[in-house]
């Protein structure tokens, strides 16, 4: 009788790989037998065997690979090891390579079909190609409706990941760059999703009525913190663990869009407060890892908002006040001090990977051939709020938009407004000497995010089927 049976190998998700930006990587994933006709003796009477070779080259994960054989166990082996699969019934099987790292692309397709006989096997082989470079995550209704996609930082490769008819808004890469979470509505409500880089085995980790948005990974990609609004508006920041299977609620407390400090230990966002005259602002407040022991960073009538910590972790970045200013304040809230002074507004600061400079989105007189005198261009200071600098010079710079430096702290990736009503993405190099148009299609692109540049030591590992109720 002829089955259908499926072979699949697939690279470590178990531990983190360390590439080195253009470091070029070839994997073959050599799977081997006895050639020709000759027969081996070690099979049973009427079946075939499978022996798996794996070579690498370069930098690679030393775990090697997990190689599965129909619903058989799962073998791991290492470069320059090999593994046997024996008394496999004749028939075709389907040879997969699969949840392979963003950097690395498959020299033919990732599926192929093998035909076993009885007393022989088939030689194959893939080659893969990694070739390490940082991605820009960004969510697009370029095909009529939200997705999150991936590109590279010169424009090239785009790859739409998410690929549902459902929403999938605002993306963030965990730590090791190898998951990207998201918000999506795929099952009816607006709930925390995780899929790895390259698009495979989407995971749904919240379970409740309320819509959770904002994802942000702990630096040790342990949790993740995110805004959840109930159906009367109400907004509270839940923190859920992220370790194997277990998903489980770790804190939550009243406010809006959390930022993790750099060590993990605290986390800054926005609280709704009600001023005497019956208005509403928003104050920053720090609060421990575990939402226990808030300390009130800013009081005042004003929206204080975009927070972003320094690199040290002891200081804070925000727009502020009546003409929207850019503040720096410690992180216990003494020290505040006004960087822009500017009568123009400044928005969403960003502080630079190694601490010397903040990058802003500005609205200041600029181009004579506007008819309002004033566009939205980024800008870029000292972190003590001297020598500012225009990077962008162009009224093109869309609103609202958040700033997002490079792991390197060489370019800046932002939101620009389009000549048909649209948005793209746009890279602009930190020292004002080039910009380039990242995303170009029709439609609307938002929220970059940009990976991290090396893969760290994590060992993030994450269930393919865990859902859970809060």
């Amino acid at each position: 009788m002829t089955t259908r049976q499926r072979l699949v190998l697939c690279w470590s998700g178990g531990r983190s790989h360390a590439f080195k930006p253009a470091l070029s990587l070839a994997l073959v994933l050599l799977v081997a037998g006895l050639t020709g006709g000759c027969r081996d003796q070690s099979l049973g009477l009427g079946t075939g065997s499978v022996e798996v070779s794996l070579i690498m080259s370069g930098e690679l994960d030393p775990d090697g690979c997990t190689i599965t054989i129909g619903d058989g166990p799962t073998t791991r082996i290492s470069s320059g090891q090999s593994t046997s699969f024996t008394d496999l019934s004749p028939g075709e099987y389907e040879l997969t390579i699969d949840d392979l790292e963003v950097n690395c692309e498959v020299e033919g397709a990732r599926s192929r079909t093998v035909a076993v006989v009885s007393g022989q096997s088939v030689q194959e082989a893939f080659k893969v190609v990694c070739d390490w470079r940082t991605r820009i995550a960004f969510e697009s209704d370029r095909d009529g409706n939200w997705e999150v996609y991936t590109v590279n930082p010169d424009g090239t490769g785009a790859v739409n990941l998410t690929n549902n008819p459902a929403t999938d808004r605002y993306p963030t890469w965990s730590p090791d760059g190898r998951f990207i979470a998201f918000t999506s509505d795929r099952d009816g409500n607006d709930e925390i999703y995780v899929i790895s880089a390259s698009g495979m085995d989407p995971v749904r980790l919240t379970n409740d009525p309320a819509a959770d948005w904002y994802p942000a990974w702990s630096p040790d990609g342990s949790r993740i913190a995110f805004t959840s609004f109930d159906s009367g508006g109400r907004d509270e920041i839940v923190i859920i663990n992220m370790g194997g299977t277990d998903h489980s609620v770790l804190a939550r407390f009243r406010g809006h869009d959390a930022v993790w400090s750099p060590d993990g230990s605290r986390l800054v966002y926005s609280e709704y407060r009600r001023r005497d005259d019956g208005l509403s602002h928003s104050d920053l407040l720090v609060v421990s890892a575990d939402g226990t022991s808030p300390v009130t960073v800013t009081d005042n009538p004003y929206w204080d908002d975009g927070p972003t910590w320094s690199p040290a972790g002891d200081r804070l970045a925000y727009h502020s006040g009546i003409d929207e200013e850019i503040f720096a304040v410690n992180a216990d809230g003494t020290g505040n001090v006004n960087l822009t002074n500017h009568p123009r507004s400044d928005w969403y600061p960003a502080w630079s990977p190694d601490g010397s400079r903040i990058a802003f989105i500005s609205l200041r007189p600029s181009n004579p051939a506007n008819p309002l005198g004033y566009y939205y261009d980024v800008y870029i200071m000292a972190q003590d709020g001297t020598s500012q600098l225009n990077l962008t010079n162009s009224p093109e710079i869309t609103e609202w938009s958040r700033l997002v430096w490079s792991p390197d702290g060489t370019e800046l990736a932002v939101t620009i407004d389009t000549p048909d009503g649209g948005t793209d993405i746009l890279v602009v190099r930190a020292d004002g000497t080039g910009q380039i148009n990242v995303t170009s299609a029709s439609g609307h692109d938002f929220e970059p995010a940009w990976s991290p540049d090396l893969y760290s030591s994590s060992g993030l590992s994450i269930s393919a089927t865990v859902k859970h109720g809060r």
